[in-house]
């Protein structure tokens, strides 16, 4: 799914495509506050999770997009843009990637504020530090109520197919499947319960759990003995940070007893 969302952003990158895009925003979404994609970088996560908001916000664009240069034909476009938007077009209707596409972007809201501090400032980090709890507990919350929050992103994927002109389906089964199992439902809903928010839920906890362990959160801490960070600090939550820090390596301090006083 990441991989298709990014070949039609570097599609549409292109000058001529990108102002081709610019004139359907115009004409289908002209209240829009946006005007072009972003790139799903693998190192910006704030930009990462930005270009998923404004993919779904442009979603109708870039469809009539595709839908246009194709039947502009060889006339206005290459062979080879042509083709590929043909390609995208179809990539991005059918209810795989539709499924995959709703339900990570909504998962993943709920870690922009903290990606943003992590990536952020000294200060930044530690305010993102006293987040992890509430957002993990957040996270575990949605797990523990997996049916409703499935049954919502599931309203939002049967309006995107409507946009698409494309009736909410299960990918085919086989008698014998060679890489992935044949997944028992009943429905579309049940299918990518059990194929999508289910697993990736369970990922997002194992990563948080996994990644700020107790260790972790108070490693993070000593960045308050950094002095732009000292400077904006309050003097005892400083002091309280300090300690937690001095406690958790005493071993490794020569004077652990005269660390207050320095």
């Amino acid at each position: 799914m990441m991989n298709i969302v990014r070949k039609v952003y570097f599609f549409e990158a292109h000058l001529k495509r990108q102002r081709k895009l610019e004139d359907v925003i115009s004409d289908t979404q002209p209240s829009s506050t946006f005007n072009k994609l972003k790139d799903l970088c693998r190192t910006r996560w704030v930009q990462r999770l930005d270009a998923f908001t404004i993919f779904s916000s442009l979603y109708q664009s870039v469809l009539a997009c595709f839908e246009s240069i194709y039947l502009d034909g060889p006339a206005l476009w290459s062979n080879d843009s042509i083709t590929d938007a043909n390609t995208l077009r179809h990539a991005i209707t059918i209810t795989d990637f539709i499924s995959s596409f709703v339900i990570t972007k909504s998962s993943l809201q709920y870690l922009h504020s903290l990606t943003a501090n992590l990536q952020g400032s000294s200060t930044d980090i530690i305010h993102a530090v006293k987040e992890i709890e509430t957002i993990t507990s957040t996270i575990q919350n949605i797990r523990d109520n997996i049916d409703t929050y499935h049954d919502e992103w599931f309203t939002e994927i049967k309006e995107v197919c409507d946009t698409a002109g494309t009736v909410p389906s299960t990918p085919r089964t086989c008698a014998r499947q060679a890489h992935c199992s044949n997944t028992p439902a009943s429905s579309p809903s049940e299918h990518y319960l059990h194929t999508i928010s289910i697993p990736l839920i369970d990922h997002l906890l194992f990563e948080l759990k996994s990644r700020f362990s107790s260790h972790q959160p108070v490693a993070l801490l000593s960045l308050c003995i950094v002095p732009s960070a000292m400077l904006v600090l309050p003097v005892p939550e400083f002091l309280t940070h300090s300690f937690q820090l001095a406690d958790k390596y005493k071993d490794d301090l020569l004077s652990p007893n005269s660390f207050a006083s320095e």
